[in-house]
């Protein structure tokens, strides 16, 4: 039987939408009340890469009322294998506001909010407390950390994805389940980025999808939500594993660490670049100090404790950056960021 419940909730345009979405409310899962539920949603999608495309393609199709779209970065020829809504015409534009205009094309009958800059500290917490929900595709740690204190402190669901090569995963986290630091407490020290190891198209386009359907799920309450759990999967292996996480403790002590950009140093701060010497000789940052991340994990460096300067740590993805910064943070207190710059 057809879900009626809804009709007094809708407003005239959402009934007049009713032929659009007749495909999806006929699933016994959604029905007419269900996509009530997804028009009034608000969807924060954090990066506009492989992963953020697919995720807001098919939420736009589904008709989430609102989706907020935030990326720094510009469109570039490396990134059209995979991310595929973008053309060669498309090379140069910032992506926030390329794929903004594609959503909008669309589903005209949707909000879409795109934001040309990083997220950072000082910008997250009042993005996040604007949606519902939060999807993390910007595959780089220090945000997922980010996003996942915030969510967790906020009360929202965090659906966070990473892919390399051809293997990836997702797993939902922070509301009604752990935080992505209860689940991963430490930067993992091995992790690459995609453009030191590679990455296949379709696996980014398969977790983006999977990214957009859990959001759908989390907007209706399904039970069936990968909430506490953890899917990775193997394209090229064809191997897929789960893993349950739900009752995942919260560190009792952690110390987020302060993300900033290039604008928020000072000549008070103390530049510390964690690249090894071939990478910091071929591209060196004025005054910058560099002390490469094994000589400040396995020894630690005077240098860096003298003062009361901040020590702003940086490298090429911030993974680097991130576990100088924690190995020093007991040293250092707070007088501690690291610098994004990817």
């Amino acid at each position: 039987m057809k879900d009626t419940r809804v009709a007094e909730d809708l407003s005239p345009l959402s009934q007049n939408l009713a032929s659009r979405y007749v495909r999806q409310a006929s699933l016994p899962d959604i029905g007419d009340c269900g996509q009530a539920k997804l028009i009034k949603s608000s969807v924060l999608i954090v990066g506009a890469g492989g992963l953020g495309v697919p995720s807001a393609l098919y939420l736009a199709g589904a008709g989430i009322g609102k989706i907020g779209i935030i990326d720094h970065d510009c469109i570039e020829l490396t990134n059209l294998h995979r991310q595929v809504i973008y053309t060669e015409s498309d090379i140069g534009k910032p992506k926030s506001s390329a794929l903004a205009k594609h959503l909008r094309k669309l589903n005209s009958n949707i909000d879409v909010v795109s934001y040309e800059e990083r997220l950072l500290s000082k910008n997250a917490a009042a993005l996040v407390e604007e949606y519902d929900l939060v999807i993390d595709a910007a595959d780089n740690f220090l945000v997922t950390y980010l996003l996942s204190d915030l969510c967790l402190a906020k009360g929202k669901s965090l659906i966070s994805a990473s892919v390399i090569g051809s293997k990836g995963y997702i797993g939902v986290f922070c509301h009604q389940a752990p935080s992505y630091r209860a689940l991963f407490p430490n930067v993992p020290e091995q992790a690459q980025s995609c453009s030191e190891a590679g990455v296949l198209g379709p696996i980014v386009g398969v977790l983006g999808n999977m990214q957009a359907q859990e959001a759908i799920k989390l907007i209706l309450d399904s039970p069936m939500a990968l909430k506490g759990k953890l899917l990775t999967i193997d394209l090229w292996q064809n191997r897929q594993s789960q893993i349950n996480f739900s009752e995942a403790p919260e560190p009792e002590h952690y110390q987020p660490i302060e993300l900033i950009d290039e604008s928020a140093i000072t000549d008070d701060d103390l530049l510390i670049d964690v690249r090894n010497e071939i990478e910091s000789q071929s591209s060196p940052v004025k005054g910058a100090l560099n002390i490469p991340l094994p000589q400040i994990s396995e020894n630690g460096h005077n240098s860096l404790l003298k003062g009361n300067r901040r020590r702003v740590f940086f490298c090429v993805s911030g993974r680097r950056a991130a576990q100088a910064a924690l190995s020093m943070r007991s040293e250092i207190n707070d007088r501690i960021a690291v610098l994004y710059r990817s």
